[in-house]
């Protein structure tokens, strides 16, 4: 027997098995696909029965869980003091912390509430203001996966927190500057500390939360835009905070903030 004709057709064997078992993976692939553009399509006729009118869903894998926040005073201290120079935080009781010298005043609060007057003119942006935002908000420590601020006035530039590639709907750091372009105060809610896992569970899909919430609207015509994934920060003791996923839906004229979990309407962002 010749041994190389052998070894030659092991070889194509073995191709041959690796390609069906890859067309195999592919084709059970595009099965799992079509089941779940299918039952996005159901759903999506589910809701404009209940008088809910939306062209699109995200993906019924996109799932995240919810997340705890510990303070960290350490970090809020570096925050403070590199738009304020070298002081002592002091403590407040009550979860605030507050700092103060002759450039100015600062306070951290509960759920990442925080709000730096500056009151010495020492910091006054050299170029675009998103840009030198940025630049001071990454020297105060605060991570900002965007890397983006936005002119929401001449004289003001907001941050938005994301965490984990998904926003932080009521977490923002505001810089206001005066006509001379100097900053004088930075103030907001942000998740400043270690972020651990609450549990392992994955929130509802942004289907089966819609379908939940129709059911309360009692076919009063709802007219969505876009559908969101993010999380609310919000405080649970003094030093800790939970970031909660919520399923934000925009309409034409207004948002809706819907419990990722229970699919229960949640107040808007504060």
């Amino acid at each position: 027997m010749d041994l190389g004709k052998v070894k030659n057709t092991l070889i194509l064997l073995l191709i041959a098995a690796n390609i069906l078992l890859g067309g195999l993976f592919v084709g059970r692939l595009w099965i799992a696909q079509r089941q779940r553009d299918e039952m996005q399509t159901q759903i999506i006729s589910l809701l404009q029965v209940q008088g809910v009118k939306v062209a699109k869903l995200p993906d019924e894998r996109t799932r995240v869980q919810s997340y705890l926040v510990s303070r960290d005073q350490t970090a809020e201290t570096k925050a403070v003091t590199s738009l304020l120079g070298t002081v002592t935080p002091q403590d407040l009781q009550g979860g605030i912390i507050a700092y103060e010298n002759e450039r100015g005043a600062a306070q951290f609060r509960r759920g990442g509430r925080f709000d730096i007057a500056i009151s010495s003119p020492h910091l006054i942006s050299s170029g675009a203001l998103a840009t030198f935002t940025i630049a001071t908000l990454q020297n105060m420590g605060f991570v900002a996966e965007t890397q983006q601020g936005n002119l929401t006035t001449p004289q003001e530039v907001t941050v938005a927190q994301t965490i984990f590639d998904y926003p932080v709907f009521n977490a923002r750091a505001v810089f206001r500057y005066n006509d001379a372009y100097i900053l004088t105060q930075v103030y907001g809610v942000w998740a400043l500390g270690a972020v651990t896992p609450e549990q392992d569970q994955p929130c509802l899909s942004a289907g089966t939360v819609l379908l939940q919430y129709a059911k309360t609207l009692e076919n009063a015509p709802l007219v969505i835009n876009d559908v969101q994934l993010g999380y609310r920060l919000t405080p649970q003791t003094s030093t800790i905070a939970r970031l909660r996923p919520e399923w934000r839906i925009i309409c034409d004229n207004k948002e809706l903030y819907l419990d990722a979990y229970t699919g229960v309407l949640v107040t808007g962002l504060e």
